[in-house]
C-alpha cells in the first residue's frame, strides 16, 4: 500500500519514537526553520529531509513509516547523519512538518 501525499504522523507516535525531550528539541529546530528538502517516497514509505544543525553541512534525516492500521501511521525506524545517528531530535521535524507542524 502506498500513500501519494505526506502521511499524518501523530504527535504521540513521534514522542514515543524519539522521546519527549527530543520531540521538544525537535520543535525548536523546526521553529528555527532548519528543515528543508522534505521528501516523501511513497514506494518505500519513507520521509527524508535535510535538517540544519551545528555542523557545516545539514544532516540527512530519514524516517521509515508503516501504515499497519488504515489511518494510523507508526514510525518503524529513523536514521540521521548527525553524531547521534538515530532516535535524535533531527527526526522529529520531518515527521512534524509532514503532518503540518
Amino acid at each position: 500500500m502506498t500513500v501519494d501525499t505526506f502521511p499524518l504522523v501523530e504527535e504521540l507516535a513521534i514522542a514515543r519514537f524519539v522521546g519527549p525531550l527530543n520531540l521538544s528539541r525537535g520543535r525548536t529546530v523546526e521553529r528555527a526553520g532548519a528543515v528543508d528538502a522534505l521528501a516523501w517516497d511513497a514506494a518505500r514509505f519513507r520521509l527524508s529531509a535535510r535538517v540544519r544543525g551545528t555542523a557545516v553541512d545539514p544532516y540527512r534525516a530519514h524516517v521509515s513509516l508503516d501504515l499497519g492500521i488504515p489511518g494510523r501511521v507508526t514510525i518503524l525506524a529513523g536514521t540521521c547523519t548527525c553524531p547521534v545517528g538515530r532516535n535524535c531530535k533531527h527526526l522529529a521535524p520531518p515527521s512534524r512538518t509532514a503532518r503540518g507542524g
